[in-house]
Formats: C-alpha cells, structure tokens, sequence
C-alpha cells in the first residue's frame, strides 16, 4: 500500500512538473523586455569582458543561448518591420566556442547572419560554436554582444542600425543581469529631426521628427516644442509645438510638422531643435535626453522680393499626369514662401506666356519638356522671342530623356519641326551636320515649295551644342534623365531667389 502511495506521489510531482515545464516553454519576450534585456546584457559585457550567464526580466530567467536565439528572431523581423513577441525556446549552449573575428559588419551581412543562427538553432537545440562572416569565425559569446547592440540601439533609435562593430568577446560568467522592471518608468527622447534645406521667412516648412518612449510604462499627454538655434550666434527662435496625447511603452510618434518660420528672424544657417516634453509636465526616469538638433542646417532667407514662378509644360505624358506633376512643384515651391502658379500645358505654351501682358515683368517662367528640340532652343536667341521676353526670366527643364543636354554635341531638326527655317535661310539653324563633306546644306526632297518635311531631309539640320547655345545667350536650365519632384523644385528655387 505504501510502495502505491509513493508511486502515486512521484506521478502528482512529474505531472506538475511536467505543467510547469509546458508554461515555461510556452513563455516569451515582447519588444520592450527585450529592449531591456538587451540593454542590460551589452552594458555588463562591456563592464566585465564577458557576456553574463542569463539575463532575467519581467520574472522571466532566460539562460544566454536562448537569449541569442531571442535577440537575432527580433532582429529579422524587426528588420521586416514585425514587432510581435517572441517565444522562448530551449537551447543548449555551444559545445566548444571559437573564433576571434574583429571588425565592421554592414547590416545586411549581419541580417543574413541572423538568419543563419536561427536556422542553426531551431535544428540543433544549441547555439553555434562560432558563425561564419565576411570577417572570419565570429565566436559565440560575441554574437550575444553584437546582437544586444543592435536591439538597444534599435531600443533608442527605433531603427536598425546600418552597420554594428564586432568585438572578439570571450567567456560566459555564471552571474547574470537582472532587469529591475518596477517601479514604472516613462522615458521621453527625440530619436531624429530633419531639417530641410531652405525655409522663407513667414513660410512653412516640414519637418519630420520622431518622439519615443524609452520606459515602460505609458505616459499622459505631453508637448512637443520646436526651436531654430542660429549657428552663428546660438540665439534660439520658437517655431511651434505639438501635442501628443499619449505615448505607450517602447512606441514612437513620428510625424512630418508643419511649422511656420518668424518674419521677425534674420536670415542666416539655423539647426532645428526639438525638445519633447518642453513644459516638463511627466516624470521621467532620464530626463537629460529629452532634446535633439537636426544634424544639418536650415538656411533662412527673406523672398520678399524673389521672382514669381509661373509654370508651363509641354505634352509630354497625359493632360492628368502632366498637370500632376506641374502642381506637386507649385506646392513643394509654395511651401518654400514663393509664389508659384501652373500656368498651362501644350506646345506653345512656352511661348504664349511671352506674349501674356499679365505676367509681371520681375517673374521665371518655367517651362518643362519631355524631349529636346532644337527649334525650340534656338528660337530663344531670335530678337522677336527677346522682345515677347523682356525682362523675364526663362528658366528650361528637360525630364525623363534618355540623355542629358550637356551629352549632345548635335541636336538635329525634331521630327515635327516644320517651322524654323532651314540652315542657311534667314532665322535659320545656326549649325547643320554636313554629311558628304561638300560645305553645303542639301536639303534634297525634304524641301518642298516652302515645306519641310524633317525626316527626309539629307542633310541634317539642327543645332550644335545646344547646351552651350542656352549658356552663351544667358539661360539656365535642367536636364535630368528621370522625373524628381524634389531636385526640380531646389533648382527653380535657386533660379527664383538668385536675382
């Protein structure tokens, strides 16, 4: 009777036993555990020379191999933009660890690396003596660092970072970190502010910026304050603030704000500064990482007497997409402080708003083309086109062509120019390709009764150096070999405040 009561009570131990094993296998770490682990895991390895024997957080006791399985799962999905926790699994550590790589790994090198881990471990059920890289064998107790760097520096910067230094780290201590999740804390920090490159007195600007919470616990609503700091005299200007309502553990706001700069403010360079939690209404447990300045500067000038921008374009896809394009540039220039307008499109538009008596005098007309045309660039330098002109400025810009004008020693007759004289007539092309070498243009059936017919013109009749021409008769312009919204607008910009 006694031998059954024993044999049932060795049964009730392996069954709970059994339980909580099964809870524990099923255990697993959200992002924010893991932030803190990892922190904790990279500041005792850089304290001791070694990497701790486990690391225990939110009641949690994860030994270091299963750790490293933990860490390089969150840094491929994280990379994949997947934030969801991860479960605890069961891994032995290495048999025998080796390899003394040192050096600088680029991320997607130790992206692949990561894989390569899991992949061994889910198989095997132990970590790797060593993983094999561009480097050499980088050995095991120095996986453990370089993958705590890379989650705690995505802990503080909510971003992956580009590149991660690999230390030769060697031997795993029997102590291990604790991280200490109680009492609550809320941590508020700038993880990145961007500046644009120009703003306008009394115009807005965008500036994308980003606020996170590095505590663990979610705070109430704080203000988001935005400042210019002048890098001649570090005078500071108040720009605006913004409004978070609330910011849970581990998670980011990140917006583009819309911020208008004083008129009262001198031109010069400025770094824009952003301050989170400017009133310092929440309780932090770090608050001497609340501020952040844009790494590059903001240059603020006055437009009050810049030329106004009118718009034209030729047809060079359709009526919508052309008219799109036209109107994303007059936005990205209003948002500048000029005054920016689409004028129209078609093929003679260019030349139409010449004539307009309505266009003031002081404004850059922009006119945009989808293929070159030499009788379009040498009608530029004809007395009646300077007379239409004025005083104007005539700004041209080339889009989506398969080279660009300063690549074209000869640009002949368009296909469909049938209205600028021939070479050697009067308002002719300047320059023609002599084929046969005689010195003479031969036009040949391509002339008939006053009508030029381009295609079948033996000689071609064209223009040399367009590029050139343009710069020789006082133009500026652009030629790009795709469509760029942004460096289309800073050209025109630059064009329109260069007076």
């Amino acid at each position: 009777m006694e031998n059954i009561k024993g044999f049932l009570l060795i049964i009730s131990i392996l069954a709970v036993f059994g339980l909580l094993m099964g809870s524990v296998s099923a255990a697993s770490l959200n992002l924010t555990d893991a932030e803190l682990a990892a922190s904790g895991v990279k500041n005792y390895t850089v304290s001791n020379g070694h990497v701790p024997g486990y690391v225990d957080v939110s009641n949690k006791n994860v030994t270091t191999p299963s750790f490293l399985n933990t860490i390089t799962t969150y840094t491929v999905e994280l990379n994949k933009n997947v934030k969801t926790s991860v479960t605890l699994t069961s891994v032995a550590k290495p048999k025998s660890a080796s390899g003394s790589a040192k050096g600088t790994l680029k991320k997607s090198e130790y992206l692949k690396i990561a894989n390569n881990i899991k992949s061994y471990m889910t198989k095997n059920k132990v970590a790797p003596n060593y993983a094999s890289s561009s480097l050499g064998k980088i050995r095991y107790e120095s996986l453990v660092y370089i993958y705590s760097k890379i989650i705690d520096y995505y802990h503080t910067h909510n971003v992956l970072p580009n590149t991660v230094l690999v230390s030769n780290i060697k031997g795993v201590d029997s102590k291990g970190v604790i991280i200490h999740n109680s009492p609550s804390t809320q941590d508020l920090t700038v993880t990145d502010v961007i500046a644009p490159t120009t703003g306008v007195k009394g115009a807005t600007i965008i500036v994308p910026n980003t606020v996170k919470n590095l505590g663990n616990t979610a705070t109430s609503g704080f203000w988001v304050t935005y400042y210019l700091i002048s890098s001649t005299t570090n005078a500071c200007t108040y720009m605006g603030d913004r409004y978070i309502n609330s910011l849970a553990a581990g998670a980011s706001d990140k917006q583009n704000t819309q911020l208008t700069i004083p008129t009262t403010i001198s031109s010069d360079n400025y770094f824009i500064m952003v301050s989170a939690d400017s009133t310092g209404i929440i309780t932090e447990s770090n608050e001497n990482n609340n501020v952040i300045y844009s790494p590059t500067k903001v240059n603020i000038i006055d437009a009050t007497n810049y030329r106004p921008v009118y718009i034209t374009s030729d047809n060079i896809n359709n009526t919508l997409v052309d008219n799109n394009r036209i109107n994303n540039i007059v936005t990205a220039l209003q948002q500048l402080g000029l005054f920016a307008v689409n004028y129209g499109l078609g093929p003679n538009e260019h030349y139409s708003i010449l004539e307009n008596i309505t266009i003031p005098q002081n404004a850059l007309i922009v006119d945009i083309y989808g293929g070159f045309c030499a009788g379009t660039i040498w009608e530029m330098n004809q007395s009646y086109y300077k007379y239409y002109k004025g005083s104007r400025s005539v700004f041209s810009i080339w889009i989506d062509t398969s080279v660009t004008l300063d690549d074209i020693q000869f640009l002949p007759r368009a296909h469909d120019d049938n209205f600028t004289p021939l070479y050697g007539t009067a308002g002719g092309f300047p320059d023609f390709s002599d084929t046969n070498n005689d010195g003479i243009f031969e036009p040949g059936p391509g002339y008939v009764n006053g009508i030029i017919y381009p295609t079948q013109l033996l000689e071609k009749d064209g223009l040399n150096n367009p590029a050139q021409f343009l710069i020789n008769n006082g133009y500026h312009y652009l030629s790009l070999l795709n469509e760029d919204i942004n460096t289309i607008a800073d050209s025109i910009f630059q064009e329109a405040t260069n007076l």
